[in-house]
């Protein structure tokens, strides 16, 4: 998996970090969360704010975690239990969030911690989008370009693709570049993308159990749950993007895994956005135990195409430089 280098978390509040906040107090279930973590204080869709004592816990295991993985429900996981301290905080709190409970551990990562970094992710989310003009959708890529070399441009412009390498870019030629900002130009004014395969990949409404395909039953045993026969007529799906203000759209290719999503991710503004999307508009392009990857794509939907005029890159940064 492609790893995300250097999330910066803008807007927060570095005070947390030093505070002299004493553990106590965040037992407290009535204290107001502006009073114990100011960034955490944002509700979620269902008008639910994140608990002070599970603050407590992801503030603690995030000090110990890279910065980049730090909403990624995966690396938390991996993280949680990496000391004896945390291992007996996370045991103090599932023992009072669910007394008595066998399953305490799977309920509270599962409703408590995952929910919560949800939240704080999309607060982050927020604070980008007040920085990006969401009425300019060339606003990406002129940020590539503004106050910097042509070279420095083309690095990243090149490094804004999915499929960027590690490679110096003197050895990248001015068609290469052309072609990835002609892509990147089209798809951001709208163009969408067609798979000229398409019509032979099954909807994932069609497929169900039993099955005679071994890896039919295994995805949908791994994403859909053991004791179901078939995908529900709704689906939650993820895709990295370049910016939070970017919507999945017909054509785009998306998944069941957040943090698969999050290695497709680029840029200053990249982002994990995700819908809720009707089973039979998505059709499977891989099925992987490990892997899901599908495509968006809605009865009747018809290609967009761009016909307007695009510059060269060397003229398109000339012009936003």
């Amino acid at each position: 998996m492609i790893k995300l280098k250097h999330l910066i978390v803008e807007g927060w509040n570095s005070d947390i970090w030093n505070s002299n906040i004493e553990q106590s107090d965040l037992w407290n279930s009535n204290i107001e969360p502006s009073n114990v973590w100011e960034s955490a204080a944002v509700e979620s869709s269902t008008n639910k704010k994140i608990k002070p004592v599970v603050k407590l816990f992801i503030y603690n295991v995030w000090k110990v975690m890279d910065k980049e993985d730090r909403f990624s429900p995966y690396q938390f996981s991996l993280w949680m239990d990496n000391t004896t301290y945390l291992e007996r905080l996370k045991e103090k709190i599932v023992n009072q969030l669910y007394p008595n409970d066998d399953d305490g551990n799977y309920k509270f990562f599962n409703n408590d911690i995952i929910p919560s970094l949800e939240i704080l992710e999309q607060q982050v989310y927020s604070r980008m989008m007040r920085k990006i003009n969401t009425q300019d959708p060339l606003f990406i890529l002129k940020h590539i370009v503004q106050r910097k070399s042509y070279e420095a441009a083309k690095k990243e412009l090149f490094n804004s693709q999915i499929s960027a390498r590690d490679v110096d870019i003197r050895q990248i030629s001015e068609e290469e570049i052309q072609q990835i900002f002609e892509r990147l130009y089209r798809h951001a004014m709208g163009e969408t993308f067609y798979n000229s395969g398409i019509d032979k990949l099954p909807k994932l409404s069609d497929i169900k159990l039993p099955s005679e395909d071994t890896s039919t039953t295994i995805f949908i045993q791994q994403f859909a749950g053991f004791k179901t026969e078939k995908f529900p007529d709704e689906v939650i799906v993820w895709r990295g993007t370049n910016s939070p203000a970017n919507q999945i759209k017909p054509g785009d290719y998306v998944t069941f895994d957040r943090d698969y999503a999050d290695s497709y991710s680029r840029g200053k503004f990249r982002a994990v956005v995700k819908s809720k999307l009707p089973s039979k508009d998505l059709r499977i392009y891989k099925m992987d135990v490990d892997t899901s990857e599908l495509i968006y794509w809605p009865d009747g939907h018809s290609i967009k195409t761009y016909t307007g005029t695009i510059p060269t890159f060397k003229d398109f940064w000339e012009m936003y430089k």
